[in-house]
């Protein structure tokens, strides 16, 4: 009997960075998935019909740090980036669009200053991203509080700890939430699916890979062409 993926109990419903050791030998295949896309573009992708005909087993844990293909660490990736790193080959698959969300209690009466409302920001591990260097130039005082995943970001922000920059995928599903202005020009990030080159020949990787690439883009522009 095929199995598409098994989620541990930690990963439902979060939005994480996946890590684990490749398993390539038996029948499974260890991916890798950036921060933020963990339930939402993966798991639409892995939620089709067409997943179970794969006849992979795809094991998705969640921790706190981005993989290292090159340790093998994991066979696929579905990576955040400006560009994929050397030896990785793949295919972009998307790009990311992002705008301010804060929850109703948050957003005082018109006009206010943005730079004056109680910013979200990213902790020193996510202080490389682009829209951990946007939202420093947006705030004029110090974040309230620094997160470390965009999970923990969006659930403080539906909780009314203050504003967050948040990927329109994901902020746009969360009807506690309320959009600030239009869907920002920039930051953007663009979306890989990616392989280490010394495994992408495997049947496997290839299958995956495949079906990734196939209906990512599909799922991912619907939902962001629907919030403009």
């Amino acid at each position: 009997m095929a199995h598409c993926a098994t989620y541990p109990p930690s990963t439902v419903n979060t939005l994480p960075v996946m890590n684990f050791a490749s398993s390539l030998a038996r029948n499974r295949i260890a991916a890798a998935i950036s921060s933020g896309l963990a339930s939402r573009p993966m798991g639409w992708a892995l939620a089709n019909p067409a997943c179970a005909s794969l006849d992979i087993e795809i094991e998705v844990d969640a921790a706190s740090r981005a993989v290292d293909l090159n340790q093998r660490e994991a066979d696929v990736a579905l990576r955040a980036s400006t560009s994929p790193p050397e030896h990785f080959v793949g295919k972009q698959v998307g790009e990311l669009r992002y705008a301010m969300y804060a929850a109703p209690e948050v957003i005082p009466p018109a006009p206010y200053n943005l730079s004056e409302l109680p910013w979200l920001g990213f902790d020193e591990s996510l202080s490389y991203l682009a829209i951990a260097r946007w939202q420093r130039t947006q705030s004029a005082r110090p974040p309230r509080v620094r997160f470390g995943s965009l999970a923990s970001m969006m659930q403080a922000a539906v909780e009314g700890l203050g504003v967050a920059i948040l990927p329109l995928f994901a902020a746009e599903r969360q009807t506690a939430l309320v959009r600030l202005g239009a869907v920002l020009d920039q930051p953007r990030m663009k979306l890989w699916v990616l392989s280490h080159e010394q495994v992408r020949s495997n049947a496997r990787v290839k299958a995956l890979s495949r079906h990734l690439t196939r209906e990512i883009p599909r799922v991912l522009s619907a939902r962001q062409q629907a919030a403009n």
